[in-house]
């Protein structure tokens, strides 16, 4: 599997006493108690420096697709116009096919308290008959809009509200109702959920499946950018709004919403296909080492490529603490000449980072671990001023 290292950014307080009374009289502090002597044996050693973190690879593609899609068909989406919806739906007697519920919570009790933390984060869980149930996030306005399939009469309606906090969330008050008609109201000690509907959604739901076929034929990329931090990878948050837009009407079974769904991965696995053809073809095509790359004040070189035995061999040579513990097996060593006064920052800007790229589409950074200017070995975290025709060795791994 071939690798290349890539060069990015260049193509690579008071008061006041009054003048006329006496000043006040302060007794003298008494002086302080001396601190007592550090205690600093010997034998006992520093703790060792945390080892710097390190970015972990990652693979673009449709694992990418596949874990954005799963994790917003998780919870009900919904609708940004839900207090409008909730204040214009009228009365409705009988069953309702293809409908959107709409319940305002309204919260009692010390939950209502806008003075602690601005009151209850307010989510809640709808459950129509024996169907799913269907959560949402908190909202402000607490009116959230829940996709209706079937609801015929006398079907059982639960519903219930959470207070949603950082690491869990404090249950409210719910109960049930036997659906007759709209509106109607499920009251509870802490909280009353009135829920009105529309009867049908048909026509929205036509138009955002529309829209969500439009961005499905737009969901596609020529030629895979290499150099592009995301490797020129078409963007999924179209395809994840413009699905959610859908769903938040008809919810996440939709037959015509999953086979969209399947289409994209599908899109996403043919376009992964072709960076490693492209890869490829980019390592056909490199320049020679040390072949010169002009970057504004500098002048890039990749001198050498140097793994296992010399990579060791390097590191022992260093004679500094480097910037990491790792034992990687191979360095990307890069001399940087100045073409005018300069300074080599301890963290290197974009135009002086390595990375890897390999055919399958993993994309990982070379951290760097030294700085060898002349005899001298300093640390990745150290600054070095440079002038014109200085040249200094990045070792990054």
């Amino acid at each position: 599997m071939a690798s290349i290292a890539l060069l990015l950014g260049g193509g690579v307080a008071g008061c006041c006493f009054d003048a006329s009374s006496p000043p006040p009289h302060f007794e003298p502090l008494p002086a302080p108690t001396p601190w007592p002597e550090p205690y600093a044996p010997e034998d006992i050693e520093p703790p060792p420096p945390l080892a710097p973190y390190v970015e972990p690879p990652y693979r673009y593609g449709s694992p990418s697709i596949a874990a954005a899609l799963e994790e917003a068909a998780h919870g009900t989406p919904q609708r940004a116009d839900a207090p409008q919806i909730f204040g214009r739906a009228r009365p409705i007697e009988g069953e309702i096919h293809r409908g959107l519920l709409v319940c305002r919570a309204q919260i009692r009790g010390h939950y209502d308290d806008s003075l602690f933390a601005g009151g209850a984060d307010v989510a809640m869980t709808v459950t129509l008959g024996q169907g799913e149930a269907m959560s949402t996030g908190q909202h402000a306005s607490r009116t959230f809009t829940f996709p209706i399939a079937s609801l015929d009469v006398g079907t059982t309606v639960a519903a219930s509200v959470v207070d949603v906090d950082v690491l869990f969330s404090d249950p409210i008050g719910g109960g049930t109702a036997s659906y007759e008609r709209t509106p109607f109201t499920i009251e509870h000690p802490n909280a009353s959920i009135e829920c009105r509907a529309l009867p049908s959604v048909e026509a929205e739901v036509q138009r955002s499946l529309a829209r969500f076929r439009r961005v499905l034929d737009g969901f596609h990329s020529g030629e895979p950018d290499l150099v592009a931090g995301d490797l020129g990878f078409p963007s999924v948050q179209p395809v994840r709004a413009a699905a959610e837009d859908v769903a938040s009407w008809v919810g996440w079974s939709d037959p015509e919403l999953r086979a969209g769904f399947a289409h994209a991965l599908e899109l996403g696995a043919a376009y992964l296909a072709t960076i490693g053809p492209a890869v490829a073809a980019r390592h056909d095509a490199l320049p020679p080492m040390n072949e010169p790359t002009n970057a504004g004040d500098r002048t890039l070189r990749i001198v050498r490529v140097a793994c296992d035995d010399e990579a060791r061999a390097l590191r022992a040579e260093m004679g500094v603490q480097v910037s990491d513990r790792r034992e990687p097996a191979c360095h990307v060593i890069v001399e940087v000449e100045a073409r005018r006064a300069m300074r080599l920052a301890p963290r290197p800007p974009a135009i002086d980072e390595a990375w890897t790229l390999s055919e399958d589409g993993t994309r990982e950074r070379a951290q760097r671990i030294a700085t060898h200017c002349g005899d001298e070995w300093l640390r990745a975290d150290a600054p070095r001023s440079m002038q014109r025709g200085d040249r200094c060795e990045v070792h990054s791994a």
